[in-house]
């Protein structure tokens, strides 16, 4: 179990990132739930959602890693590095993925 400041921050970024999945796919907070939170560190400054072709530096950054679940979906949001929750629209293995019918975010 974590302390209360760490645990506090990652209520934080789950918070923002649920709230994030709201607006993009027009749903109520209690539509979408939150499978996984955890605190993570991250290889490199991809934060573990690197784009085809980029080349990050390689250096060891804190962050977190919140996967949500709506309309049978699953969608990976990651942080760290003083970045806010962002959806990870690759390479984030099992989950992830722009929702259906979105555009792009254009937040990376």
């Amino acid at each position: 179990m974590t302390d209360g400041p760490a645990r506090t921050g990652l209520e934080h970024v789950s918070l923002q990132s649920v709230d994030d999945l709201c607006a993009r796919l027009g749903l109520s907070f209690d539509e979408i739930r939150v499978v996984s939170a955890e605190s993570i560190t991250w290889p490199d400054r991809s934060l573990g959602c690197p784009h085809p072709g980029m080349v990050y530096p390689q250096v060891m950054v804190d962050g977190a890693k919140v996967v949500l679940e709506a309309n049978g979906h699953r969608y990976a949001y990651h942080s760290g590095g003083g970045r806010g929750p962002f959806l990870c629209e690759r390479g984030s293995g099992e989950v992830g993925g722009r929702p259906p019918g979105a555009p792009p975010s254009g937040r990376r």
